[in-house]
């Protein structure tokens, strides 16, 4: 396991995060309709796990896709979506850090895996079958 800090902006560098990025776990990509429109490469982990400053930048779109309840935040400045969060049916709590705003792309980062997901099909953890976008 190796554990790399990771650090991302938007791109006028009001909001940032901080994420210990564990390479054992990868990250990921998904078709479902948000992470598609998004362009999302997520790190999905604890919201504890993470340090988001500049909130105050931040407004919200709320989606709630088979039975999830989802918050999008964003810069109200730049329009750059850093992560999304919200509740598994299980009421587990995770946030989705967009790695595509890491504003360095250390080795480590670059050569871990990268699950894909069916989420349009709500197929989670199948890989579609159609993987070329993704």
């Amino acid at each position: 396991m190796t554990i790399v800090p990771l650090h991302g902006t938007c791109l006028c560098k009001a909001v940032s995060f901080e994420v210990q990025f564990d390479t054992d776990r990868g990250s990921s990509r998904c078709n479902c309709s948000s992470c598609w429109k998004l362009r999302i490469w997520g790190y999905l982990t604890k919201p504890s796990e993470v340090k988001i400053s500049g909130k105050e930048n931040l407004t919200s779109y709320i989606h709630n896709p088979n039975g999830l309840k989802l918050d999008y935040p964003f810069c109200k400045t730049c329009g750059v979506h850093l992560y999304h969060y919200g509740k598994m049916p299980d009421n587990t709590e995770f946030i989705n850090v967009n790695m595509a705003c890491v504003d360095e792309r250390p080795e480590e980062l670059l050569s871990a895996k990268v699950g894909l997901a069916d989420g349009l099909n709500n197929k989670w953890y199948i890989e579609p079958a159609d993987k070329r976008h993704l």
